[in-house]
């Protein structure tokens, strides 16, 4: 009976891209020794950090929106989510990209659900909030069901030129939430 070896949770697809960051195949690859990649246990470290980002950032983001606004909040957390797309485009480096994905990219998207439930709170009628939050819960449940298969499907179309184009695509789009929220999101609060 041969070992369950879970590829897709071994290495993310950016990985395959970059030319500096050596692929694993599979478990026992990294287990190998000679094989450096993006291993387990950089997974692990990088949600556990996430996790400590993200629970040390949602406090701070509640009282920073109470005192600046929900809008500058918003748009910092967004900018902030981005980072460590620009530094994975421009480095195609895993030493960059994990730590500040694990703890300005967790700790902004903390920051950004903090902002958008305030606002949220601020602009929606009670008796709506309810509805206000399942949308929002639902846009985020489609956009992470649609843009895993999407970015996987991507990666492989682009996987041959082992450019860091889809990348740099990614950190674009990953502006979007920043530039929409600094240019046509209003403050909540008077």
């Amino acid at each position: 009976i041969k070992p369950f070896e879970p590829a897709i949770m071994e290495v993310p697809p950016h990985v395959s891209m970059c030319p500096n960051i050596t692929r694993a195949r599979n478990a026992s690859a990294l287990t190998a020794g000679g094989v450096q990649s993006y291993s387990f246990e950089a997974q692990a470290a990088r949600s556990s950090v996430g996790g400590i980002a993200g629970t040390v950032a949602g406090p701070v983001a509640g009282i920073l929106a109470d005192r600046w606004g929900r809008r500058p909040v918003a748009v910092l957390a967004c900018l902030a989510v981005s980072l460590p797309f620009f530094a994975l485009a421009a480095s195609c480096d895993n030493s960059l990209f994990v730590p500040l994905a694990a703890t300005v990219g967790e700790g902004g998207r903390a920051m950004v659900r903090v902002a958008s439930y305030a606002y949220v709170a601020d602009v929606v009628p009670r008796e709506r909030r309810t509805e206000a939050y399942g949308v929002m819960l639902v846009t985020c449940t489609v956009a992470l069901m649609l843009g895993s298969p999407l970015g996987g499907y991507l990666a492989t179309l682009w996987e041959e030129s082992r450019s860091g184009s889809l990348f740099y695509a990614c950190a674009l789009a990953s502006l979007l939430p920043f530039v929409f929220s600094a240019l046509a999101l209003p403050e909540s609060r008077a």
